[in-house]
């Protein structure tokens, strides 16, 4: 089973069960605006400053990492990076593979199966 909740760009793992995004986003969103910053009005606002949802669904556990569009890598802090590193054996098989494939430094599903000894 995966882990679900957000990742923000300290590193720091905020927990929520399955549909909930939603309720920290806002919540965190207020936080973010008593301390001065811009006000908010969507979860793509917090996306868009490195906070990294994370979950299951019905059809699948997911990590979305949030790209910058002129160059079209990751905007993943050090700290999210490291956090990743950490509590790689945590995520799901689905977020492992959605990590790696943007990340560098992470097994690719082949080399996940070539050390588990599986040809599937």
């Amino acid at each position: 089973m995966g882990l679900s909740g957000w990742l923000d760009p300290e590193g720091q793992f905020h927990p929520c069960s399955y549909g909930r995004h939603h309720e920290f986003a806002q919540d965190e969103m207020e936080r973010l605006a008593n301390l001065g910053d811009y006000p908010y009005e969507s979860v793509d606002q917090l996306r868009e400053r490195s906070y990294i949802p994370m979950g299951g669904s019905s059809t699948g556990w997911y990590v979305f990492l949030p790209i910058n569009h002129e160059t079209y890598k990751p905007m993943v802090s050090k700290a999210q990076y490291a956090w990743f590193q950490t509590h790689w054996h945590e995520l799901d098989a689905e977020q492992q593979e959605m990590v790696s494939d943007w990340l560098e430094g992470f097994p690719t599903l082949t080399e996940r199966k070539r050390r588990n000894g599986s040809s599937k």
